[in-house]
């Protein structure tokens, strides 16, 4: 849940920044260039918090799947090896 609070607040970062450039009369692509390197230094400056939390859940997620095999699993895969 974290990883997806995370992506929805620099989506809305990124959707406030294009309005902004918008309303302010960029057009083109100087304000597409713009408004995603302001959105994405606003996000970093500013989201430190829900950053670290979206990779917190990410590496404990990670740390699950690597999680050593038990005794059944390495025997199933020594018989489907025919070792």
């Amino acid at each position: 849940m974290p990883l997806l609070r995370y992506s929805l607040l620099r989506l809305g970062v990124l959707l406030a920044s294009f309005g902004l450039f918008y309303l302010v009369g960029m057009r083109g692509w100087p304000w597409l260039i713009v408004s995603v390197i302001v959105a994405a230094a606003v996000s970093y400056l500013t989201m430190r918090g829900q950053r670290n939390a979206a990779v917190d859940s990410l590496a404990s997620r990670a740390a699950r799947v690597d999680q050593p095999k038990g005794e059944d699993e390495e025997a199933e895969d020594r018989a489907l090896d025919g070792k």
